[in-house]
């Protein structure tokens, strides 16, 4: 699908809502919408890859807004140009049972929209607000601006995060991260304790795209690395685990990947399918709200 809009309000190129789960959204390129893809209320098994966003007011990506629990959530080998943020969660107020979301192999460039980002919705990368559970791993995020704007925005205990093997980058100004409305340094962030939950492993090099990426809605095959990209196989297949295979971070692997409008991807181009948790894990039905106690359509 290809979807556009004039940016407005609650305006989205893709959108569920009440209750869905075991949902895939893949191959859709989505241009200057509010949310490119806003998957509203309970959505449980969402598996978002290989979509290409552009120009989105809001964010490229938002996942739940209520105080509805959220659960196993697979974000990967989608881009996002030119838009305010990358990925949200802001579920208002602060919901249980929000675990099991995995971010990884996304390219996220130059998350400054027109309307400029803000560090209080988190202008840059993938926001995590009031939320648990979360592996981010093996994504690029690249900002084309000068300045000390913050690639994270973690309203959350940050020892909820897996964070690691990402590459972020900036050619003039500052990496920063922003924890609890507090911005540290880079250095800072990455020596937190664990060290290795929070990017220990991950750069803050130009992972040199085939190029060049201008103007209003760039080509999405500029996204591709060139031979000498310091993130070819810098990447992990499993964050938790240094030994564990070696994966290239950002939406193309391979680079035969076909992102946005196309025909699905060949068989072996993706990355390894993150595990999600055991249904033990899982908030028990019991706890979660009733059909007749979600919003009417």
């Amino acid at each position: 699908n290809v979807a556009w809009t004039s940016p407005a309000y609650n305006a989205s190129g893709l959108r569920t809502r009440n209750g869905c789960s075991l949902i895939t959204i893949e191959n859709n390129t989505v241009f200057n919408c509010d949310a490119g893809m806003f998957c509203k209320d309970e959505t449980d098994d969402l598996t978002v890859r290989l979509n290409y966003f552009v120009g989105c007011q809001v964010t490229a990506m938002r996942l739940s807004s209520v105080d509805l629990p959220n659960i196993n959530s697979l974000v990967y080998q989608n881009i996002a140009y030119d838009c305010l943020a990358g990925v949200t969660f802001n579920p208002t107020p602060t919901p249980t049972g929000w675990t099991g979301h995995r971010i990884y192999n996304n390219t996220l460039y130059a998350l400054t929209a027109s309307g400029g980002g803000s560090p209080d919705f988190w202008g840059e990368g993938t926001v995590l607000e009031t939320a648990a559970s979360f592996r981010v791993y093996n994504n690029i995020i690249v900002q084309d601006n000068a300045g000390t704007t913050d690639f994270y925005q973690l309203e959350v205990n940050p020892a909820n995060i897996l964070s690691n093997y990402n590459d972020f980058f900036r050619a003039t100004g500052t990496v920063r991260i922003n924890v609890a409305s507090v911005a540290e340094s880079f250095a800072t962030w990455s020596a937190r304790t664990p060290t290795a939950n929070h990017d220990a492993a991950s750069l803050t090099s130009n992972p040199l795209f085939v190029g060049p990426v201008s103007g209003a809605e760039p080509a999405v095959a500029v996204f591709k690395l060139q031979a000498t990209s310091p993130c070819l196989n810098a990447g992990r297949a499993d964050p938790s685990d240094a030994g564990s295979a070696t994966v290239t971070m950002g939406a193309y692997i391979t680079g035969s990947e076909i992102i946005g409008v196309g025909a699905a991807a060949s068989s072996g181009t993706r990355p390894p399918v993150a595990s999600r948790p055991a249904v033990s894990d899982r908030l028990p039905v019991a706890d979660r709200p009733s059909v007749a106690s979600r919003p009417a359509v």
